[in-house]
């Protein structure tokens, strides 16, 4: 759940009830740990740590995992949800973002065709959508 670093500082927490896997703890140890567990989700669900938005129908929040734990609430009675996730690599996500400054570009100036914007570099392009 806590991942440290080789220099031995906080990497990385991994807060999923589906990823815990009590059972392959020594049994020795889990007494000790699930006090700890229960400590722990005592704290990440103190409400002086939660932060609540409305998300309304048809919008999605985007986050990166390895900087914000984030949680779901519970649902209301007779409320259904869909939730759909993705995961993406980052050069995809850089060459999509490049693909849409360059049709950006394209539709500023019409004479400036996918012939130029796919040779220039990131920093022109970059300058010539703002």
């Amino acid at each position: 759940m806590i991942e440290l670093n080789a220099e031995g500082l906080l990497e990385k927490i991994v807060q999923s009830e589906t990823k815990r896997g009590v059972c392959a703890l020594p049994y020795d140890k889990y007494e000790k740990f699930m006090s700890a567990y229960k400590l722990w989700t005592e704290f990440v669900e103190n409400p002086d740590y939660v932060k609540k938005f409305p998300w309304p129908e048809h919008t999605m929040v985007v986050c990166n995992n390895w900087r914000i734990m984030h949680g779901r609430a519970t649902v209301p009675p007779n409320t259904h949800r869909t939730m759909v996730f993705g995961y993406i690599q980052r050069a995809i996500y850089e060459n999509r973002y490049r693909l849409l400054r360059q049709r950006a570009a394209e539709r500023r100036n019409p004479e400036m065709t996918d012939k130029w914007t796919t040779r220039m570099p990131n920093q022109v392009l970059s300058k010539l959508v703002l």
